[in-house]
């Protein structure tokens, strides 16, 4: 069992489906432990009351590249003001 934080709302037992996403995001380390996190699965990650699975793995994927992306910029934006204040 996977503690996923105070604010985590279980699907309904039947509800074969949405245990999947949640398992999903269990997986990829995805945990309602305060509101904003709550938020921010529920707007970028799930974006539908009942999403697909797929869908669900296509957006954290998404997610991931959007994130390598920002850490690259940032490491290079570092780079360039090493370099400018070293001339």
């Amino acid at each position: 069992m996977i503690d996923m934080g105070a604010y985590f709302e279980p699907p309904r037992r039947l509800n074969k489906k949405r245990w999947e996403v949640m398992k999903v995001l269990a997986d990829c380390g995805y945990r309602f432990n305060d509101k904003d996190s709550r938020v921010y699965i529920q707007n970028r990650i799930l974006q539908a009351k009942n999403p697909r699975v797929a869908d669900v793995i296509e957006r954290i994927e998404e997610e991931k590249q959007r994130k390598r992306e920002l850490a690259t910029e940032g490491a290079e934006n570092t780079e360039n003001t090493k370099n400018e204040t070293a001339d």
